[in-house]
């Protein structure tokens, strides 16, 4: 809703930023790390980012399509994908953000520690917008603290997950679940991994960090390159 007015019917995903659909360099990444078969949880919008990617050939991948006819929030979507989710840990990304992270080191560093869930991490200079991350000295995330409560430089989210197979046998079914308020909350100090990775956190949820997208997606480009 925040960008209605900048994007009209288009789904968020599909928002133009440097020439291409935000999903595109979404999915042109996890390819460049290795990763070939991925799953889309969809609802408003679906048949636009169905036509755009289809199979994901054009990016080398196979792409499959979990839709939701009513809104499920990000852990009831994940419920809903969970017949087409074949591997244990998988990995969960938001389609509306981006961090320079290895995805082979978040995943080795998420078996060593023998989590349930990792939370890729990133330190902003203001966390007001976000909410943050109370990471502990070993990187066990030990709570959060909600948007507009804790504010100055911290650890957020970068909307970037690995989680085990067996968390998803904890989320109801056909029904509204919020991984951030409802699923996580539950694993802090049980198993709940920060990993920290350098910014820059591209975030196109706000119209004004949308226009400053196309900026932060170089850096992140150029950094990956170098």
């Amino acid at each position: 809703m925040r960008l209605q007015s900048l994007l009209g019917s288009i789904p968020k995903a599909l928002a133009n930023v440097a020439g291409r659909p935000f999903l595109d360099h979404l999915l042109t990444r996890l390819h460049g790390q290795g990763i070939r078969d991925v799953v889309l949880c969809t609802g408003v919008g679906a048949d636009h980012i169905q036509a755009h990617c289809r199979d994901g050939q054009p990016w080398g991948l196979a792409i499959r399509y979990s839709r939701e006819e009513s809104p499920l929030d990000t852990a009831g979507a994940l419920k809903r994908a969970a017949p087409l989710i074949a591997s244990s840990p998988f990995l969960v990304m938001n389609g509306d953000s981006m961090v320079r992270v290895d995805l082979a080191a978040l995943l080795a560093a998420h078996i060593r520690a023998g989590a349930h869930i990792t939370i890729v991490a990133v330190n902003v200079s203001d966390r007001a917008r976000y909410g943050s991350l109370r990471l502990e000295a070993d990187d066990q995330i030990a709570g959060f603290e909600e948007k507009g409560v804790a504010t100055g430089p911290g650890p957020v989210s970068a909307g970037t997950y690995v989680i085990n197979r067996d968390v998803l046998e904890t989320i109801p079914a056909d029904r509204a679940v919020s991984l951030e308020h409802d699923v996580f909350p539950r694993y802090a100090r049980r198993g709940l991994l920060g990993f920290q990775t350098p910014g820059p956190l591209l975030d196109i949820g706000t119209p004004a960090s949308y226009r400053t997208a196309p900026d932060i997606l170089a850096k992140i480009m150029e950094e990956t390159a170098s």
